[in-house]
């Protein structure tokens, strides 16, 4: 069964604990097949599990590669010693939060400085959306979220960005 769009659940904490709703099929979006054409690599740091492997199985039938850290601490290591065409950066994150993996990125020396940072947080409020554009962000999405916005979003990020000579095969970690 494929997976589509995040619905808050009903829990303690119903702003960060998300269920995935099934949905006919992940290439929904116009331009999946000029998309395909156009693999690139992607840093998902993402602490929740579950979220993480949607990412990762609907961006790699869009023709992605995805690479995954699960903590703020991971995720700034591999954002800055990786080449990723692009990276989805989650706010709430163990270690080190999103903001600061973002502020070390734009602080670094060579491509890692220049790479897209598509920040995908429950974080919805305008402060904290201004705050991730303000600190170097390229786009901010807010969860639940459309997985076809998402692709659409990357889509146009890569229109805009130069490549960092990523290529399109996985790290293994």
């Amino acid at each position: 069964n494929e997976l589509s769009a995040l619905q808050p659940r009903p829990a303690l904490r119903p702003d960060y604990e998300f269920v995935i709703q099934p949905e006919p099929h992940f290439c929904q979006h116009p331009g999946h097949e000029r998309a395909r054409a156009h693999a690139m690599k992607l840093l998902v740091v993402e602490d929740d599990k579950r979220l993480s492997d949607y990412l990762v199985k609907g961006l790699g039938e869009n023709g992605h590669v995805v690479d995954v850290a699960a903590d703020g601490i991971e995720g700034r290591r591999l954002a800055l010693g990786g080449e990723y065409d692009l990276v989805l950066l989650d706010v709430m994150l163990p270690g080190v939060d999103g903001f600061g993996v973002l502020k070390a990125l734009r602080s670094a020396n060579g491509a890692a400085a220049h790479t897209p940072v598509l920040m995908l947080t429950a974080r919805d409020k305008v402060e904290d959306r201004v705050r991730g554009l303000e600190d170097g962000a390229d786009d901010y999405l807010v969860k639940p979220f459309a997985f076809t916005e998402l692709l659409a979003r990357i889509g146009a990020l890569s229109r805009r960005a130069p490549t960092n000579g990523a290529t399109a095969q996985a790290t293994v970690l």
